[in-house]
């Protein structure tokens, strides 16, 4: 009897705890209701410690009332625990993935660019003109000002000039059946690679990876294994005068390289080629 008793009474304490429990995860899952459009004002605390590319760095999870909605509201940010001096970077830029990654936006990438502490970033992908017209009234270029204030340098190269040429490469080669059908699989290759990156990516750690470089190192070897003078000249050539345009305005081991997605693992294979010898 005392037995059955004692189990009512633990059974009724434990219904009682799950109740409470329900209701407060109710109360929290209303009260942090996360809106990709709103902003997180109030700083958190540092919670989780990983490593991007061998260098280590802390998630940061920042709660914060919103002006929007005047809901709470979390994000993360990036801190590395050192700074990253003497290390030339080359950094994706987010408006080149094709796709929206939640992990890596226009704030994450500011925050690592800042710990880098760089003396001068390269915009490898915006050309002057852009950056007077366009960029410079961008949403990217006002946050970044506030926060990183060092030189933003665009070096980019007008792509009409590229795809011009390769419209008119594709015209006057791509003529035989056996030809049209490289061209299909090399396309096919690809949008391959490109869907499986947007499910592997999930933040910088995946983006800037040796994983994503290697992807399109294979992909670039193999095209120039089949078209050879429309991947030198549309792709070698390219990258070979936006490195010129970044050896003129004298980088420094600490400056940093915004690029394309694609285009990051030829940067970094080539960044010595700014302080010595030729492209």
């Amino acid at each position: 009897m005392k037995t059955t008793e004692l189990n009512d009474d633990k059974s009724g304490t434990v219904n009682v705890a799950l109740t409470r429990l329900r209701a407060f995860s109710v109360k929290m899952l209303l009260l942090l209701k996360i809106r990709l459009s709103c902003s997180v004002v109030l700083p958190g605390r540092s919670v989780t410690s990983k490593k991007w590319e061998d260098k280590p760095y802390t998630v940061f999870h920042l709660w914060g009332e919103c002006k929007t909605c005047h809901g709470i509201h979390r994000s993360e940010v990036l801190r590395f625990t050192k700074p990253l001096l003497n290390i030339m970077e080359v950094l994706s830029s987010v408006s080149g993935l094709g796709t929206s990654i939640q992990g890596y936006n226009d704030d994450v990438l500011i925050e690592i660019i800042r710990e880098c502490a760089p003396d001068k970033v390269f915009l490898a992908e915006v050309t002057k003109e852009d950056f007077v017209k366009e960029f410079k009234v961008s949403e990217f270029f006002g946050k970044f000002q506030a926060v990183v204030k060092v030189p933003l340098i665009p070096v980019g190269l007008d792509m009409t000039v590229y795809e011009e040429f390769k419209q008119k490469f594709s015209a006057e080669n791509v003529n035989t059946p056996e030809l049209a059908i490289k061209k299909n699989m090399l396309d096919l290759i690809d949008n391959t690679i490109f869907n499986y990156l947007a499910h592997y990516w999930k933040g910088p750690e995946t983006v800037n990876s040796e994983v994503t470089d290697s992807l399109f190192r294979a992909k670039h070897k193999l095209f120039s294994s089949v078209f050879y003078d429309l991947e030198k000249g549309f792709w070698e050539d390219r990258h070979s005068k936006i490195i010129e345009n970044i050896r003129k305005m004298v980088p420094g081991n600490s400056s940093v390289i915004i690029s394309g997605v694609e285009s990051r693992y030829w940067f970094k294979d080539h960044t010595d080629d700014l302080f010595n010898g030729d492209p």
